[in-house]
């Protein structure tokens, strides 16, 4: 009982902070575009005002439209569950890796249907974006998350973290080219092709409102978390005392979220093509590493 406890408050605490750490973002990318900015719980209101109208549904939306967000929502907190956050215990059970992929994979693929399934022109263009763009990121996660369980030769989240020490080639590059599949899947510029607002006017989330448009955006909130969370627990030692705990993964995870939006001020927006061509050259690198992996080296 005190186990699943400590899982839930893990995951309550990242549902609080999620959205603060984007409203950071949001506040640091303003100063480094030299402006004020919004104050750091504007998601927080944000999200709060979007929960508070009611959904409104096109004349052609089926049950995919409308369920969806919350069946994101749901593949994110559980897959938050399987890694260890504040703490060192989470869900833990032999294979949890490869659900944990499952989850992230589904999402987008739950994100493409409900999209298509509004009828709109916009969100079906964004849609087949968001197909293009998953299949390689997942594909490259999967590779990369491989290359983890291969160096530990364990099936196991809790076996895999941190990944080091050994210093060895092949766990160095895992998190260097992780960290890199992590900026894409969060579609942080240049790859925010999905939504592309200047292009097709939000694409992908065009016709979602009110709760399922919050839904959505909670959830990304705390993909972005999810993933941030997997680069600190693969590199935050374990002989951390338990009271340091907590202080050290937000510190690292504070750090994380700023440098990457420090990298997302300068960059413009990518062609769908162009993030493809970019992705697939780093499958053979990753089948290479992997190798190295199988190698011990």
């Amino acid at each position: 009982m005190e186990y699943i406890a400590i899982v839930l408050a893990n995951i309550v605490a990242i549902l609080i902070i999620a959205p603060i750490i984007d409203g950071i973002e949001r506040k640091i990318k303003a100063k480094l575009q030299c402006r004020k900015g919004p104050p750091i719980l504007q998601t927080w209101y944000d999200l709060v005002k979007l929960f508070r109208r009611p959904s409104i549904v096109t004349e052609e939306y089926s049950l995919a439209y409308v369920i969806s967000p919350y069946i994101i929502f749901a593949n994110m907190t559980l897959a938050l569950a399987l890694v260890p956050s504040f703490t060192r215990i989470s869900l833990s059970f032999f294979g949890d890796i490869i659900v944990l992929v499952y989850l992230i994979a589904s999402s987008s693929i739950f994100l493409a249907i409900g999209s298509i399934s509004s009828g709109n022109v916009f969100a079906t263009i964004g849609a087949n974006r968001e197909i293009s763009l998953a299949t390689l990121s997942k594909l490259l996660m999967a590779l990369v998350l491989a290359t983890f369980a291969t160096l530990k030769r364990a099936l196991t989240l809790g076996s895999i973290f941190p990944i080091i020490p050994p210093y060895t080639l092949s766990a160095i590059i895992s998190i260097i080219l992780f960290a890199i599949i992590a900026y894409i899947d969060c579609y942080k510029l240049p790859f925010d092709i999905p939504e592309a607002e200047p292009e097709i006017i939000d694409g992908i989330l065009v016709e979602y409102s009110g709760k399922s448009l919050g839904v959505l955006k909670y959830s990304t909130y705390l993909k972005r978390i999810l993933l941030f969370t997997i680069i600190v627990d693969l590199i935050l030692p374990r002989n951390i005392p338990t009271l340091l705990l907590p202080i050290s993964y937000f510190t690292f995870l504070l750090a994380l979220s700023i440098t990457y939006v420090c990298v997302e001020t300068y960059f413009g927006r990518l062609r769908i093509d162009q993030a493809l061509k970019f992705m697939k050259t780093m499958v053979p690198i990753l089948l290479v590493v992997w190798f190295i992996a199988y190698l011990h080296y």
